[in-house]
């Protein structure tokens, strides 16, 4: 299992207890998130590649959340054969904006998170939790929990280095090139 940007492993507990029943399960806190907030976000691409073929075992199911399901988009690709199924929930695989992708983040929007983040890290997240929250039906319970679940307190510029590799992130191609079953 692997959390979205600014979460942490535990925002899985309820659904990898239940998994728990039947599989093995493994859910990781990336670099700068949760138990692993003292490591720094890799910075470029293959260290962070490498850093998940180091923890992720082979023949795995990768559930990934957002962030977590982009990057392991990212790694299905990288590493043919590694992964046994991939199954991403609340994913896009351009996160921003294009010329031919309407459906992401307009940078407008994304600049205004950025510099959000970068003058407050914790108010940020809170935030992050509430627009995460938004329409469901237990939206300010929703909006609690996934604030206990934020982050926090990884520096801003760690954070800021995820968030930018998720920028930069487009998998359009790599998603339909993917030859395991995916479930997206």
């Amino acid at each position: 299992l692997l959390h979205g940007w600014g979460s942490r492993r535990e925002v899985f507990a309820a659904f990898a207890a239940a998994l728990g029943a039947h599989f093995d399960v493994l859910a990781l806190d990336l670099p700068a998130h949760g138990a692993a907030v003292d490591e720094a976000f890799p910075r470029d691409e293959a260290t962070l590649l490498g850093w998940m073929r180091a923890r992720i075992p082979v023949g795995a199911v990768l559930i990934g959340w957002s962030f977590g399901g982009a990057l392991g988009l990212r790694f299905a690709n990288a590493f043919p054969g590694h992964l046994a199924a991939l199954v991403t929930t609340a994913t896009s695989p351009c996160f921003l904006q294009c010329e031919d992708w309407a459906a992401g983040m307009d940078a407008a929007s994304f600049a205004a998170f950025r510099a959000g983040l970068l003058a407050d890290a914790g108010a940020q997240l809170g935030r992050f939790a509430a627009l995460q929250a938004h329409q469901d039906l237990r939206q300010r319970e929703l909006a609690r929990e996934l604030r206990a679940l934020a982050a926090a307190p990884a520096g801003p510029g760690e954070l800021l280095a995820a968030l930018d590799t998720l920028a930069r992130l487009d998998l359009r191609g790599g998603l339909a090139a993917l030859e395991l079953p995916v479930l997206h």
